[in-house]
């Protein structure tokens, strides 16, 4: 009975740590070119807790049978490359948030494609279980592709000379379904 009891504190305290630990912002850019969708975003996690807290994230990448293997991914947390543990879709690494602190992480990677559409995963998000207080993302889109649906409505276009640029600002942001861009090249 002692033993339980203790297991049941143990994850008792490791579950409320992990509550004090907040996915409140993302800073997301993607672009496209004629192999390879790009990414690179800022993540925002807050400590609201009087505790450090130390977690493994998990970085989750889309799978599809028309999309490669990441040829390059890097996360830096204040200016450092960390080390990465590769799994078959995403990879994890360690993240110290200090109290009442609030750490950002910078991820980049390359996907090639080779079908018509690429996928960014914002589902994962529900799995904090709370709305991001701020998402914004921006997309750049070669005009030599011919757009035929994004998964979310703009909130705003540029259309330059080569590409246009599509911008999205969120408050209180819960997605529902993941980023998706489909197109098809123009003969």
């Amino acid at each position: 009975m002692k033993k339980f009891s203790l297991v049941i504190i143990i994850l008792f305290s490791s579950c409320l740590s992990w509550a004090e630990l907040h996915f409140i912002k993302e800073d997301l850019h993607f672009s496209l070119d004629k192999e390879n969708f790009y990414v690179e975003g800022d993540y925002y996690l807050e400590n609201t807790s009087s505790k450090t807290s130390s977690k493994k994230i998990f970085y989750p990448f889309p799978e599809h049978e028309s999309y490669g293997k990441i040829t390059e991914i890097t996360v830096t947390i204040d200016n450092s490359e960390v080390p990465l543990i590769r799994r078959e879709n995403g990879v994890e690494f360690y993240l110290q948030v200090s109290p009442n602190e609030t750490k950002i992480f910078n991820v980049k990677y390359a996907q090639p494609y080779q079908g018509n559409q690429v996928e960014y995963i914002l589902i994962t998000t529900n799995n904090w279980h709370q709305p991001l207080q701020q998402a914004n993302y921006s997309l750049v889109f070669p005009k030599y592709l011919k757009l035929e649906e994004l998964s979310y409505l703009p909130d705003s276009l540029e259309d330059l000379s080569e590409e246009f640029r599509f911008y999205w600002s969120k408050e209180n942001f819960l997605p529902g379904h993941n980023f998706i861009v489909r197109f098809n090249k123009i003969k």
